[in-house]
């Protein structure tokens, strides 16, 4: 027998505990102690893809390096039906099987099997799509798009490690829309930022000043940078940065509380005291 309702529940509500640097003990301990329920989920029928890619991402805690071949085959087996699934129009179906969840499935999987990143990303995307495309957008999503979606279900989760990876490779992919990669690249020099990687500073530059971002992109990208330059000591560059995002702000009528915190910021550069 499968996880039951309430089994389910209870993982989904630990799902962070597999993101890095967090305690997974009581997670594990729960799918230990419930191995063959847990390690059903990974072929079910339509099954449920956010417990199937915590079971997944949680297999080399669960299984020995022998049986794992075995039990990636039965994650390959239950993503070839996908299609199938949500074709049938079951809104059940639909539900548990939501595009980016399916698509995490696979790259835990790949991840697993020893798949380079790039191709790995590549096969999720196009699982992925399959979804998107069931849910009659206007349009197909491009890769970028699919990509930056994915990443931010994984960040939404928790996996942290797994959304940085999927942000910066939605970069090197192709977007419909062009104001978009300067909205993923802001996100990934947050990410960066809280992983304390100093490619955060040229991402920011990027949006700063590529014509298509947004201006409250800009503007944010703006804030950010001038705090990044105010720690390094470098008063003027990040004065400079909060005048550009002052004037910025004014001429846009961006909400005036950001505006008065653009000026408080900058009188307290100006006279610290």
């Amino acid at each position: 027998m499968p996880l039951s309702t309430e089994e389910r529940t209870i993982l989904l509500g630990w799902v962070g505990q597999l993101g890095p640097h967090q305690d997974a003990s009581e997670l594990l301990a729960f799918l230990r102690g419930r191995a063959q329920s847990a390690l059903e989920e990974l072929e079910l029928q339509p099954g449920h893809d956010t417990i199937r890619a915590i079971v997944t991402r949680a297999l080399p805690a669960l299984v020995s390096a022998t049986e794992m071949p075995e039990r990636i085959a039965e994650v390959r087996r239950a993503l070839q039906t996908y299609q199938e699934d949500l074709a049938t129009g079951d809104p059940t179906a639909m539900l548990a099987r939501q595009p980016a969840w399916a698509a995490l499935v696979s790259i835990e999987a790949d991840g697993l099997d020893g798949v380079a990143t790039h191709d790995a990303f590549i096969r999720a995307a196009q699982v992925a799509r399959v979804g998107f495309l069931s849910a009659d957008l206007p349009e197909e999503p491009s890769l970028g798009q699919i990509g930056w979606a994915i990443a931010d279900q994984a960040s939404e989760a928790g996996w942290s490690d797994r959304a940085g990876e999927l942000w910066a490779w939605a970069l090197t992919q192709e977007f419909d829309d062009p104001s978009h990669p300067s909205q993923v690249r802001l996100v990934l020099a947050f990410h960066h930022i809280e992983t304390e990687n100093t490619d955060a500073e040229s991402l920011l530059d990027h949006v700063i000043e590529d014509p298509d971002a947004p201006p409250m992109v800009r503007n944010h990208a703006r804030w950010v940078r001038a705090a990044l330059h105010r720690e390094a000591g470098s008063t003027a560059a990040a004065k400079s940065l909060l005048e550009q995002a002052l004037a910025q702000s004014e001429e846009e009528g961006e909400d005036p509380s950001i505006t008065d915190q653009i000026r408080a910021a900058l009188l307290d550069l100006t006279d610290p005291a």
